[in-house]
């Protein structure tokens, strides 16, 4: 399981936003599988106003461990 964390511009973020349920990503939990596509998704929608800008962002990405899902007890990708 992978944790993406997108540092942008805040005046991007309607445009990453857009990118992103352009490309099929409409959900906040992103599995494996989706992770190549969601970075190139927000480098692409970045990109194209960062003009060489110091600051313009930074992209993350974690791996899990470990999710629970309080309310059932469920675990891993099936938490998500």
């Amino acid at each position: 399981m992978k944790l993406i964390i997108a540092i942008i511009r805040e005046n991007q973020l309607d445009q990453v936003r857009e990118a992103l349920i352009n490309a099929g990503i409409s959900r906040i939990t992103v599995n494996d599988d989706f992770k190549d596509i969601t970075c190139n998704t927000i480098l692409k929608a970045t990109s194209a106003n960062a003009d060489g800008l110091i600051g313009s962002g930074k992209i993350f990405v974690l791996t899990l461990d470990e999710v629970v899902r309080l309310r059932t007890g469920e675990t891993g990708t099936d938490a998500i």
